[in-house]
């Protein structure tokens, strides 16, 4: 009666009389299980596809035995069969299923593997044996301690505890290849219901360069700004500041996750706030001086603000440098100061001299020239030539060395004489030096 409701008949009426070839699928499945039945006497537990009523397939499990055996060969068999279509299907699914996930395994970058308890390898993928330099089949024949560095060794057994339970443990190891180079791994771990072990296996040599690059680079960084007054900080779409190095002033204090109006209040940050929130909301750099009070002082910086954007071009935060300027100001300030002052005296020493010696033109003005030309005199002077000679009364002078220039006047010509630690004459345009 359940075969017959099975193949969708309401009565065994219905059924009496039909071909048995007539409920095969597939036809060719018939002779096979008929040829064991005669060899055999009876099958049990065998997997059939029939046909129903309204031809639709089905699958049964059938138990079959004969009966008797007619003198034309005819054989009487009794049959019993079991609906298992929809265990089929769960079959077929969780087929379909188990070959998406290998297949989802084997493209994978990362290494998957799958060990007893004991340790032994009974199932890898194909990015797991390559990172290792072994053959699928190579690795099957090895074990967790063959792959590691011997000195890890000790670590296997406690850190297989640590997935009892299902735990996943996390953790990083240094790996052997089969050529005996080593490379650092990072190892997401757990043990399955069934006991085995299951690691996935992730090459971090790329990762450890760029974090030993960024060392690198963090510690010349921290050495150009050692002693600096620059500040450099990153800052969230709050202006919540995320990075500070290097504080100066009011950043001294535990800035992290704090806003500048939170440090230093709403009013005294309001010029300060306005600048980073514009850069916020522009996506465009802006370097500004800005002025901020703090404990009863006006502190002044110079600060450059840059936008950070994520990988779809959106700004998530700010950057920036703040440069302390005050020293620099002052030291400004001083210089001018200096600068003014030299000019007054530089203006008052040019009409002293001017004053005293009447000259238009006078370079130099040593001790050594004030004193010679305190002795010089002219003895002759008509439209020919002029000469200057020195206190003794000589042609020859006997001061000391020194070096300027003057302009006389003859009459309507004017000559030109080089002073210097000896007498001088001029005739007409040239001068005579002894």
């Amino acid at each position: 009666m359940r075969e017959r409701a099975s193949l969708g008949y309401s009565t065994g009426e219905e059924v009496r009389g039909r071909r048995t070839e007539d409920l095969y699928v597939n036809l060719a499945d018939r002779e096979p299980r008929l040829g064991e039945l005669k060899r055999e006497g009876a099958l049990s537990s065998q997997e059939m596809q029939l046909r129903r009523k309204d031809g639709t397939p089905v699958w049964v499990l059938f138990n079959t035995a004969i009966l008797a055996e007619g003198d034309n060969g005819t054989l009487l068999v009794q049959a019993t069969s079991i609906d298992i279509t929809k265990r089929k299907r769960a079959e077929e699914a969780l087929q379909a299923s188990e070959t998406h996930f290998r297949l989802l395994v084997e493209q994978a970058s990362d290494g998957i593997f799958i060990a007893d308890a004991q340790g032994k390898y009974i199932d890898v993928n194909s990015a797991g044996a390559e990172m290792l330099g072994y053959a699928r089949e190579e690795m099957l024949q090895l074990s967790i301690p063959d792959i590691v560095e011997a000195e890890e060794s000790p670590r296997i057994a406690p850190e297989v505890a640590r997935f009892a339970g299902g735990a996943i443990a996390l953790s990083e190891w240094k790996f052997r290849r089969k050529d005996g180079s080593v490379f650092p791994g990072e190892v997401c771990g757990k043990q399955l219901p069934d006991g085995r072990l299951q690691g996935i296996l992730r090459d971090i040599s790329e990762r450890r360069q760029a974090e030993e690059a960024m060392r690198r680079n963090e510690e010349r960084f921290r050495v150009a700004l050692k002693d600096s007054p620059i500040t450099v900080f990153n800052q969230d779409c709050e202006l919540r500041y995320t990075w500070i190095y290097n504080p100066q002033l009011y950043w001294q204090h535990e800035a992290v996750g704090k806003t500048d109006a939170e440090i230093l209040g709403a009013k005294k940050a309001a010029s300060l706030t306005e600048l980073k929130r514009r850069v916020l909301k522009t996506g465009v750099a802006v370097r500004k001086e800005v002025a901020i009070p703090h404990d009863g002082r006006s502190y002044a910086f110079d600060i450059t603000v840059e936008p950070l954007f994520d990988e779809a071009g959106k700004v998530i935060g700010i950057t920036g440098a703040s440069t302390d300027i005050a020293q620099l100001r002052e030291m400004t300030d001083r210089l001018q100061d200096a600068r003014d002052k030299l000019a007054q005296e530089k203006s008052y020493l040019e009409g002293e001299i001017q004053a005293e010696l009447g000259f238009e033109e006078i370079i130099g003005q040593s001790p050594a020239l004030l004193e010679v030309l305190k002795n010089v005199r002219v003895v002759g002077s008509d439209r020919l030539y002029s000469l200057a000679i020195g206190r003794d009364g000589h042609r020859e002078g006997t001061g000391g060395a020194f070096g300027a220039r003057a302009e006389f006047a003859a009459g309507q010509d004017v000559y030109q004489a080089q002073l210097c630690g000896s007498a001088c004459g001029i005739i007409g345009e040239r001068t005579l030096r002894t």
